[in-house]
């Protein structure tokens, strides 16, 4: 079993259920929580309080990718 925390993303991060789902999560040191948001300005207040971020628009299946980019969960 691996040592490293599972990364979690949590979409609509910057929506009611996403902030809500964000602040019940936060403290769980067992998992590293991924914040996915459309800009990297709307990026900048999750970055503030030290959770990661990943720009990931579901209307460009381009930010797919890279948002997806080692998340386990």
């Amino acid at each position: 079993m691996s040592a490293q925390k599972p990364r979690i993303l949590i979409t609509g991060a910057t929506g009611q259920v996403g902030q809500k789902t964000i602040s019940f999560l936060q403290n769980n040191d067992s998992i590293e929580i991924v914040a996915a948001v459309r800009s990297a300005a709307k990026a900048q207040a999750f970055q503030d309080k030290g959770i990661a971020t990943v720009i990931l628009d579901f209307d460009n299946e381009a930010t797919y990718t890279d948002a997806l980019k080692d998340i386990d969960r």
